[in-house]
């Protein structure tokens, strides 16, 4: 049988040919590995890209994957079987993004804060050194009880020794208003930072997280606008702030927290 796996940037070719080749034992191919000779750092012509096609073909089965460059049309007829893969923008940004994570900050999210929280490691293991000024704990696998494990004496300890260790912690979390993760981890920090975009966030979510907030009495200690343009001639101050026609504030809004109170 001949396979061949197309779609996307990020839409789990990889993934789905690699565990199809292993339930099959069909070799798989990459379309990259087609295109681009590794081993001389330059692309292949399109003559000897058809080449390497004409060797693959000639076996019984084979599986091919990957992004199909117009050159390559031929593939389409040669398989016996296609499997054209699509997925939802957002679910494509983070694996875009996760990618990225792992290949250019060498960062794996393998045991991470749930592994620690969870009592399976202490959470020095679960540090990743970036630099001489930056250590990452990423979230870990996702746990069946986020909020219960966020709101546990572990997580109160860790806030705490980490604190003692490091000049400034920076939680990550995410929207407030998509789910409660922020509200549970302020008030073990010295105080919330939101980070909302231009021309994105609504001052009505805004509104609704600062009251958010301030119900569970967690102390504000400013905002960090990202995406704005200076180019675009529009002054920025607290008096012009309503102006900017926020929407969707749910996909970008994110509580900080630090560690030890600022200076």
């Amino acid at each position: 049988m001949k396979v061949l796996i197309i779609g996307i940037v990020a839409s789990g070719k990889t993934t789905l040919a690699r565990r199809l080749s292993k339930e099959t034992n069909i070799k798989n191919y990459e379309i990259d590995l087609i295109v681009h000779d590794d081993k001389n750092k330059r692309k292949r012509t399109n003559k000897e890209q058809q080449k390497i096609i004409e060797k693959i073909n000639k076996q019984s089965d084979w599986i091919i994957e990957g992004t199909l460059r117009k050159n390559l049309y031929n593939l389409l007829e040669l398989a016996d079987k296609i499997i054209y893969l699509d997925i939802p923008i957002q679910v494509r940004k983070r694996r875009i993004l996760l990618r990225y994570i792992k290949q250019k900050l060498k960062i794996e999210n393998n045991a991470g804060l749930s592994g620690f929280l969870a009592g399976f490691n202490n959470w020095e293991e679960v540090v990743t050194n970036i630099s001489d000024s930056l250590d990452v704990i990423t979230a870990g696998q996702v746990p069946p009880n986020p909020s219960e494990l966020l709101g546990s004496a572990r997580f109160e300890k860790l806030v705490e020794e980490v604190g003692q260790k490091y000049s400034y912690v920076i939680i990550d979390t995410p929207p407030i208003d998509v789910v409660s993760d922020a509200l549970v981890i302020a008030p073990h920090t010295a105080g919330l930072v939101l980070v909302v975009k231009d021309q994105v966030t609504s001052t009505d979510a805004i509104k609704r997280t600062i009251e958010a907030a301030k119900f569970a009495n967690i102390n504000i200690l400013g905002a960090v606008m990202n995406g704005a343009n200076p180019k675009s001639g529009r002054r920025y101050g607290y008096r012009k702030y309503g102006k900017y026609g926020y929407r969707k504030y749910g996909k970008y809004g994110y509580g900080y927290g630090y560690a030890s109170k600022p200076q």
